[in-house]
């Protein structure tokens, strides 16, 4: 597994993105996609994220760009995943 930390566009504002090769679900801070269209799942997805244990109630529908190239991601929001970026490598 390997980490990239790149700052992205997402619903048109930068935001700094880690993407993990070994990741299987995409999460994004609640907060930079508060406003993208939003869809309640029918069977909650139980994770450990950060240490703790959540349901994914609902995922988001975000458009973005990296390096000028488009992008569209169904990410689940998440209001506990507030790492600061220089800590990520201590994950």
């Amino acid at each position: 597994m390997s980490r990239i930390i790149k700052t992205i566009e997402v619903e048109g504002h930068p935001t700094v993105a880690v993407f993990d090769s070994g990741a299987t679900l995409t999460y994004v801070r609640s907060s930079i996609i508060s406003e993208a269209p939003l869809t309640k799942i029918r069977k909650p997805a139980h994770v450990v994220l950060g240490g703790q244990e959540i349901d994914i109630t609902e995922l988001r529908i975000i458009q973005g760009k990296i390096d000028g190239l488009d992008f569209f991601q169904t990410p689940f929001p998440c209001k506990i995943w507030d790492v600061p970026v220089d800590m990520i490598s201590m994950l």
